[in-house]
């Protein structure tokens, strides 16, 4: 985030608007399960 903010601040030229957000999610699912997929199907 420190490298983006000096590049900024050295060429505001080169930049539209914010940079990004670099903060990390508390959690990440790889194979996250549908909300259809998780319910039970009752075959007739």
């Amino acid at each position: 985030k420190e490298t983006y903010e000096k590049a900024k601040a050295k060429h505001p030229e080169r930049w539209a608007g914010k940079t990004r957000d670099w903060c990390l999610p508390e959690k990440v699912w790889l194979n996250p399960v549908k909300a259809e997929e998780g319910k039970d199907v009752k075959s007739s």
